[in-house]
């Protein structure tokens, strides 16, 4: 059985507020058992907080709390909806979807390809391109591509990817759960 192991290699970054996440996931019918949002020694993440048995449902996140679209749409809802759960997201974030394109494939077909891209999904948004490019960022870093479309997926997206992954992401009509894969 899993016990005390961190079930995520990339531990989120620059989480805010973690104990009023906790508290509106439960509120509005996610479940956790057996871990829980935490720090650790490096940042915060999903952690065991008893043994968990091959099969066992970590997390569920029922979908009236997904966030689903295109990445343009679901950028526009972060920047307009409030709730804890958004608050909660990072500020400060060094991912290579902020940089400038001077400092990130210029001159190549790919960076041309990026930029018609975000312009496209800046499209679907009000607000400013620094505002979007962020809530973009965070969208890009925390989705999935699932069911033939793109999801935030809030407290699964406390984990990320791994060499070995030690939880895999299922879906039902009600819900989306990360079931642990092992012992």
């Amino acid at each position: 059985m899993l016990s005390q192991v961190l079930l995520v290699v990339q531990v989120v970054e620059g989480l805010r507020n973690v104990p009023a996440v906790n508290t509106w996931f439960a509120e509005n019918g996610g479940t956790h058992e057996g871990v829980e949002a935490a720090e650790c020694a490096e940042g915060w993440g999903l952690v065991t907080t008893r043994p968990i048995a091959r099969g066992e449902i970590v997390v569920r996140t029922p979908r009236h709390l997904i966030l689903t679209g295109s990445p343009g749409s679901i950028a526009q809802r972060l920047l307009t909806e409030d709730n804890a759960y958004i608050q909660s997201l990072p500020t400060d974030l060094t991912t290579p979807a902020l940089w400038d394109d001077d400092d990130l494939l210029a001159g190549t077909h790919s960076g041309k390809s990026r930029g018609e891209l975000l312009q496209r999904w800046w499209s679907e948004c009000e607000g400013n391109w620094d505002e979007f490019r962020y809530a973009q960022a965070l969208v890009m870093s925390r989705g999935y591509n699932v069911e033939d479309e793109y999801a935030v997926i809030p407290y699964v997206d406390f984990v990320n990817h791994r060499d070995v992954p030690s939880v895999h992401l299922t879906a039902d009509k009600d819900a989306m759960s990360l079931v642990a894969m092992h012992n």
